[in-house]
């Protein structure tokens, strides 16, 4: 490994902004999914992942692995959307220890009709009538700006303006 230099104004103001974004973007976009469709990022994912599995069925470790989720986190979600009809949870036929998620009618609807309001998308999101929404006065809407801010000066700093 080489040696460690201090970083130059411009290169700190990257980083700086890097981390903003990194730090502030999946929340932002988790509350406009929310916002928009109900839904959260993960839950969506959920559902999409299922959506394009065979027969609609993942075991429950690939469905975790897919949607990059903890067995214990994808449990908790997969459970609560058992709760609003969204799934089913089976015992794995092949060896009755492990568990198999299972996308019903219902959440296939409910996946189809969540794509179609994308996060961003300011005519699903309320877009600027509501006071929460991207250039509304709400704690999101100045979340979302501060991100946008951010992604304005990485822009900049990347191509030396």
């Amino acid at each position: 490994m080489g040696e460690l230099r201090e970083l130059s104004a411009d290169e700190d103001a990257l980083w700086r902004a890097l981390g903003r974004v990194s730090h502030l973007m999946p929340r932002v976009l988790d509350e406009e999914m929310t916002r928009a469709t109900g839904l959260s990022m993960t839950e969506y994912a959920v559902l999409l992942m299922l959506a394009e599995a065979p027969e609609r069925r993942l075991r429950m470790s690939e469905l975790a692995s897919a949607v990059a989720l903890s067995g214990s986190r994808v449990t908790r979600v997969v459970d609560a959307m058992v709760r609003l009809g969204l799934l089913e949870k089976e015992k794995a036929p092949d060896d009755g220890r492990g568990a198999v998620a299972v996308l019903t009618d219902a959440g296939l609807a409910r996946q189809r009709g969540g794509g179609r309001a994308a996060p961003g998308d300011r005519a699903a999101a309320g877009g600027r009538d509501r006071p929460d929404g991207p250039r509304g006065g709400g704690a999101g809407a100045e979340r979302a700006r501060r991100a946008v801010r951010a992604l304005r000066t990485v822009g900049r700093l990347a191509v030396g303006r």
